[in-house]
C-alpha cells in the first residue's frame, strides 16, 4: 500500500483534517439516484469536524459510524476520530484507460498519476482530499473516491491537456 503509486491511504486521525463531504437521504446508494440532505453541506473542502457539526446541529444526526474508524463524542460534546485499521482506495482500476484518445469524464482518471498529488503542499496548484458521504438510511459515514481540487483560478482552452504539477 505505501509503495503503490495509484493507491491513496484512507484514514482520519484528526477532526480538523479537510475533507470533501456530502450527506444523502433515502434508500438508494447508487450515485445516479442520490438525494442530498437539505440544506446541503459545502462543496468546498472543510474540516471534518464542520461536517460532523452540520450533521448533528442541522440534521440532528447522532451516534454515527465512520467506516474503518472509531468516531466518538464525549459527554461534553467533544468529537474524536481514530482509525481502527489501515485502509486505502485504488484510484485507477484499468491501465487500458491510459491508452485511449477519446477522453471523457469517466476515463480521464487513467491520465492522472496520483503519486504526484500525495505529497502536495498547501502551496500546490492542485491538492488531493479525502472524500466522505453520510448515508442517513444506515446512519453511517462512508469513504468515497479521493477528490482533486484546484487551489486557484485557472483558464484552459478546450481540447488541450495541461499538467498542473
Amino acid at each position: 500500500m505505501k509503495n503503490g503509486s495509484q493507491w491513496v491511504e484512507w484514514g482520519l486521525s484528526d477532526m480538523n483534517t479537510k475533507v470533501v463531504s456530502h450527506g444523502y437521504r433515502g434508500d438508494s446508494g447508487q450515485r445516479t439516484q442520490r438525494v442530498e440532505l437539505d440544506p446541503p453541506f459545502s462543496d468546498e473542502p472543510k474540516p471534518f469536524i464542520e461536517f460532523i457539526n452540520w450533521l448533528s446541529n442541522t440534521h440532528h444526526k447522532v451516534r454515527m459510524d465512520l467506516i474503518t474508524h472509531n468516531l466518538t463524542c464525549s459527554p461534553e460534546g467533544v468529537w474524536s476520530v481514530k482509525p481502527k485499521e489501515p485502509a486505502c482506495l485504488q484510484t485507477v482500476s484499468d491501465i487500458e484507460q491510459r491508452k485511449t484518445r477519446n477522453f471523457t469524464l469517466s476515463n480521464i482518471a487513467g491520465l492522472i498519476d496520483v503519486s504526484k498529488f500525495k505529497d502536495a503542499t498547501a502551496n500546490s496548484k492542485v491538492q488531493l482530499f479525502l472524500s466522505v458521504h453520510y448515508w442517513d438510511k444506515q446512519n453511517k459515514i462512508l469513504g468515497d473516491f479521493p477528490r482533486l481540487r484546484a487551489t486557484g483560478t485557472y483558464s484552459f482552452n478546450a481540447g488541450k491537456l495541461y499538467q498542473l504539477l
